[in-house]
């Protein structure tokens, strides 16, 4: 898949794992799909702290909070306002 509004699923945990100039992780934005409810979170300004590749999660924190959130990589439905496929 080319097009611009559309990533995937690789790329964007590339993406989460890259580094600026200085060494600092990048940010990012994510919406993903609450498992308990199905409602859609949203966070910004968001950096990865670490990546579980066995239990298919990645730990992120988002701007303002102190401890990071355990998401599922499958239920990420955009990155930086494009959407994510597998």
């Amino acid at each position: 898949m080319s097009n611009p509004g559309y990533i995937k699923w690789t790329r964007m945990l590339e993406l989460m794992q890259s580094t600026d100039r200085n060494g600092k992780p990048v940010t990012f934005d994510i919406e993903f799909v609450k498992l308990s409810d199905g409602s859609i979170r949203e966070y910004k300004d968001c950096h990865l702290t670490s990546r579980y590749s066995s239990g298919g999660t990645v730990n992120i924190r988002p701007a303002g909070l102190n401890a990071p959130r355990k998401i599922r990589i499958c239920t990420i439905v955009t990155f930086n306002k494009k959407k994510v496929y597998f």
